[in-house]
């Protein structure tokens, strides 16, 4: 249920500033951003996004793209679907109207050919928005099993190599001096793979989603109080201690 909340849940422009200044996680990937574009800053240096226009990816994006912007050391480009666009310009307005940019830095907006994810998921598996929320807990994962493999891949053969084909040309084009990537939007992860652009990974998500569940003997689910909540706190602290 938090995956689907980060897609569809809306966040004002005053949240997105909050964000990129309040939230470490972001400020760890603007920060990776800048390491990973230290080897050159010439004039013209650049950072290509390549995201999916959701509210609850696309804001983390947005939240990063500020910092970039407000210190004035890189070009942006954003690639995404036209519902992202405006967004993306209201941004850049903003930050310009604020005075708080240094430097020169510009926001180019590239919109992608073809259907979005929700788009793609009901031409290809007729799904609306309205049937991709489930139950929490143990009584939504059989509907969650269906949805993933949907959410995770929802354009056919056909969109997808079409889709890593334009990723491609535009790469070529800006020559950025890293490619910042959607964990959903695989299309862009092939294209990153297959090239030797210099790419990273942004998600809405902290590190403790994929690694608690890659703690040692099973550790996520008895060291932390997660299926266990019907225990008290100091009980499994101290059955850890044992």
């Amino acid at each position: 249920m938090l995956f689907l909340s980060l897609l569809l849940a809306p966040l004002n422009i005053k949240h997105i500033l909050c964000l990129s200044l309040y939230v470490p996680h972001i400020y760890h990937h603007t920060v990776k951003l800048k390491r990973l574009c230290s080897f050159s800053m010439s004039s013209g240096q650049s950072v290509l996004f390549l995201t999916n226009c959701e509210f609850g990816q696309s804001n983390v994006v947005l939240a990063v793209i500020y910092e970039l912007l407000r210190k004035g050391e890189f070009d942006v480009h954003v690639a995404s679907w036209a519902a992202l666009e405006t967004r993306v310009l209201d941004l850049s307005g903003r930050l310009s109207e604020s005075g708080k940019v240094n430097g020169t830095s510009n926001i180019t907006f590239h919109t992608i050919p073809g259907l979005d994810m929700f788009d793609a998921i009901q031409k290809n598996f007729n799904q609306g928005r309205d049937t991709l929320p489930h139950k929490p807990g143990y009584a939504g994962t059989t509907r969650l099993k269906e949805l993933a493999p949907q959410m995770l891949a929802p354009w056919n053969q056909e969109e997808h190599i079409s889709m890593v084909d334009w990723f491609k040309a535009l790469a070529t084009a800006l020559q950025p001096a890293v490619i910042v990537v959607d964990p959903l939007l695989s299309s862009a992860h092939d294209m990153c793979r297959t090239t030797s652009w210099k790419y990273t990974i942004l998600s809405p998500c902290s590190l403790a989603s994929g690694l608690i569940p890659a703690e040692q003997w099973l550790a996520g689910i008895w060291k932390y109080p997660w299926q266990v909540k019907i225990c008290p706190i100091s009980l499994v602290t101290a059955l850890t201690m044992v």
